[in-house]
């Protein structure tokens, strides 16, 4: 069975409720997880809102302009755990630390690596 073949059968055999990952196609955007939560004759529909073909598994109106458009992707643990690592570090970034008390910041640094990854 080629890639081609196994996709097609991966995206025709979604049901409601299946875990899918969406890659919006955009420079500068992660990939997110959704779950299916409506399925017609030919689109899925996710709980983030994007409809998207069955038959390709790119969103609706997809490939005009020359652009690359959002599409579904199957989640596999080694995706799964890059967008978690992305959320989490997109929390990290934004969280207000000097609310954090100081007892929590120093556990918080004991688990941190004391080099930083090149």
């Amino acid at each position: 069975m080629t890639n081609h073949e196994e996709r097609q059968a991966w995206l025709q055999g979604l049901k409601v409720g299946d875990l899918v990952v969406v890659d919006p196609g955009c420079g500068g955007q992660y990939e997110y997880e959704s779950r299916i939560k409506r399925r017609t004759k030919t689109f899925l529909i996710t709980l983030a809102g994007g409809k998207y073909r069955i038959a390709d598994g790119r969103k609706q109106l997809a490939g005009l302009g020359g652009f690359v458009y959002p599409r579904l992707i199957e989640p596999t643990p080694e995706l799964l755990c890059e967008i978690h690592k992305h959320t989490l570090t997109a929390k990290f970034r934004t969280h207000p630390w000097n609310r954090v008390s100081l007892d929590i910041l120093k556990a918080i640094d004991k688990l941190l690596p004391k080099e930083s990854p090149e």
